[in-house]
């Protein structure tokens, strides 16, 4: 299922497991598809108007996965996975990890200026990831008020072990 589908309309209920996949394609604008559950990066291309390489492996991919389609110099398909901006994330009504936004996807929050989204940023280098939202009032500029008009926009995710 994806947008064109629905000629824009939202999917009246999305599966238990949605995933949702964005693909960027050279010259056009990006297409966002959604899965019942994790796709194969060639199931992705197939799906995006592409005829699927024959990929080792087939590994799936993860909820948020962007795909960067473009073609090497014989023609070749090459993709690249990035994870979605965190514009796209608030267009799909999801919330941003304040823990991997960067000073732009901090901008899109409302009441989040150049100065606060700095000191997110400067916070989180000093400090260390935040472990709640509750963590949010530890930035100046950033109190009670603040914190609960950004709570149904934002998360925190602890990072992922290295």
């Amino acid at each position: 299922m994806d947008w064109r589908e629905g000629a824009g309309i939202w999917p009246a209920s999305l599966p238990a497991q949605s995933v949702w996949i964005e693909v960027n394609r050279p010259g056009s604008p990006p297409l966002i598809f959604l899965f019942n559950s994790p796709p194969t990066l060639s199931q992705v291309i197939k799906k995006a108007g592409f005829p699927s390489p024959s990929l080792a492996g087939g590994s799936l991919l993860n909820d948020g996965t962007r795909v960067l389609i473009s073609f090497g110099s014989n023609g070749e398909l090459v993709t690249d996975l990035k994870t979605f901006s965190a514009a796209t994330s608030m267009a799909l009504g999801r919330r941003i990890d304040l823990n991997k936004a960067g000073f732009r996807d901090l901008m899109l929050l409302p009441g989040v200026g150049p100065v606060t989204a700095q000191r997110i940023l400067a916070d989180r280098r000093t400090r260390g990831p935040l472990t709640d939202l509750d963590d949010l009032v530890r930035i100046k500029g950033l109190g009670p008020e603040s914190a609960a008009r950004l709570r149904g926009l934002v998360t925190v995710k602890r990072p992922e072990p290295r």
